[in-house]
């Protein structure tokens, strides 16, 4: 994989803690679901997301958590930990509105205008 060219040269330089981040479910991206608009619904999963592009982010995600695994092994001074964003960003797009109308209104259209959280 490129990405443990990079990170060997950066932990060759000095580098002692590295975060390395996953990718997004990009999926649910407003950009992509707006890009690819399959008419077949079984493109799409519970939260409206593209199974296909989530699927793919899931599989790079992998590779990179099983590259960090590795290069820990080969490094075992350095920090190297996984930023895990495909499960952060989950976990905010499913609990959207009870987080309030501020998050809910940006991750469902991505344009919406900042308003602040909803008030009851």
């Amino acid at each position: 994989m490129f990405f443990d060219m990079i990170l060997q040269k950066a932990i060759g330089r000095g580098a002692r803690r590295v975060v390395v981040p996953g990718n997004f479910p990009i999926g649910c991206f407003p950009v992509y679901l707006s890009q690819f608009q399959p008419n077949d619904a079984a493109a799409y999963d519970e939260f409206h997301c593209l199974k296909g592009l989530n699927s793919l982010a899931s599989y790079h995600n992998e590779l990179l958590k099983q590259t960090v695994e590795g290069l820990k092994t080969n490094y075992p001074d350095v920090i190297i930990v996984y930023g895990d964003y495909y499960k952060a960003f989950m976990s905010i797009y499913q609990n959207a509105q009870s987080l309030g109308e501020f998050i809910f209104k940006i991750l469902v259209n991505g344009r919406e205008t900042i308003r602040g959280p909803a008030r009851n």
